[in-house]
């Protein structure tokens, strides 16, 4: 899945990233790019881009040739920013997000005690410890067969 969201703003025009940005998805959206005439005042935002091919990155690429700026706040796009030497936007920081409401890479919270134990039982386990566990306080089952 993937999705591209554009916002403008007075000085520039904001594109959010959301997705695989791969193959005909990376195609198109350098389609859209280059239709513009404004794309140097582009801020292409990959903080929510979970995974990106080959294809992506020559995009990538070609936006940085064509002057486009770029936000990352997750781990994977900046290491991937930082790879391809891609031109940062100083404009927004994680913190000014945070204050306005806007975070792109917030997590639900557990409103109440359903959801935070629902939480808990899906948080993983190491495999090893859990069977152990069981094994240790499950109790002795007896036979169901009455042949002895």
């Amino acid at each position: 899945m993937f999705r591209m969201e554009f916002c403008q703003v007075p000085d520039r025009i904001n594109v959010r990233l959301e997705g695989r940005f791969v193959g005909d998805f990376a195609e198109h959206a350098r389609l859209l790019i280059a239709e513009s005439e404004a794309s140097s005042r582009f801020v292409v935002d990959l903080s929510e881009v979970s995974y990106i091919d080959e294809v992506g990155e020559q995009v990538l690429i070609w936006f940085k040739e064509i002057g486009v700026r770029f936000n990352a706040d997750s781990l994977y796009s900046r290491d991937i920013c930082a790879r391809l030497q891609l031109p940062m936007h100083l404009g927004t920081s994680v913190a000014s997000r945070e204050q306005v409401g806007t975070r792109h890479s917030a997590r639900a919270v557990a409103t109440d005690n359903r959801e935070a134990l629902f939480a808990a039982e899906m948080r993983p386990r190491p495999s090893n410890a859990c069977s152990s566990a069981l094994v240790a306080s499950c109790p002795t089952r007896e036979r169901l067969d009455n042949s002895k």
